[in-house]
């Protein structure tokens, strides 16, 4: 077990001094600061409650593998082994037929024949034929009811180096599909295709409010609003100085 140590800072002032284990991300050790005061609410009550506020929000640098880790202690995550790291050019979204190109570090993984494959990676030799296929991610419900959706990839070291590869359209979608999967429903709202597009959706005896925020630089002029769940209701919208109708389960 590798320790760290850590500064918990609120913006320039010194919180508290945090000894983490490198694997599971946890506090060992806490050395309270002189602005105890300034602790974040539900850990300002002493090291205990540092720690569950903590555990409820930290991320372990580890979790790239932590479908492996939680097969080490007897949880069936469908993960069978884990081999080589190697360079991925291409990732190939199986259900809707999508390729997206790609210069990450990826890992060859083995799975359970009752997993569902999401996608796959791909690399190419020097005269660009296709040299390996690998999995990219996929879903798995075990004997316990458990669910997951494993990528074959660490995704602390990914995330300096290509945004893209969190934020295609093709991920979106694959996204949407497993929370369909794992929720046992589909999704009130979606939109397809529009980065840093945040939809909110209640819904109140038949009705349903959905509020839509575009934080990304470019105007969406028109965008396409799929209501799953939605069969048999419709009703009128405005957004951006168009009014449309409900065809179906599509705006």
């Amino acid at each position: 077990m590798a320790e760290q140590s850590y500064e918990l800072m609120h913006k320039d002032d010194v919180v508290a001094s945090l000894q983490l284990d490198d694997l599971s991300g946890a506090i060992l050790k806490v050395t309270p600061g002189t602005n105890p005061e300034l602790l974040p609410l539900g850990g300002s009550q002493g090291a205990d409650s540092l720690r569950k506020w903590w555990l409820r929000r930290a991320v372990p640098i580890s979790q790239g593998n932590i479908a492996a880790l939680l097969q080490q202690e007897g949880i069936d995550a469908g993960l069978l082994s884990v081999g080589e790291k190697y360079c991925a050019r291409r990732e190939y979204f199986d259900s809707f037929r999508e390729n997206y190109a790609l210069s990450n570090d990826v890992y060859e993984i083995e799975v359970n024949k009752e997993a569902k494959i999401l996608s796959n990676f791909i690399s190419f030799d020097e005269r660009d034929d296709e040299k390996s296929r690998s999995i990219g991610a996929y879903y798995y419900k075990n004997k316990e009811g458990q669910q997951f959706l494993v990528f074959a990839f660490a995704a602390y070291e990914q995330s300096w180096r290509n945004d893209n590869f969190y934020r295609s359209y093709a991920r979106s979608r694959q996204l949407k599909e497993a929370i369909d999967l794992f929720g046992g429903e589909k999704l009130p709202a979606y939109s397809y295709g529009n980065p840093d597009l945040y939809i909110i959706a209640k819904k109140a005896g038949n009705s349903m409010s959905v509020g839509l925020w575009n934080i990304f630089p470019d105007e969406i002029f028109e965008p396409i609003l799929d209501f799953p769940a939605i069969h048999l209701f419709a009703f009128l919208y405005r957004i951006l100085d168009f009014t449309h109708n409900l065809k179906k389960n599509r705006l």
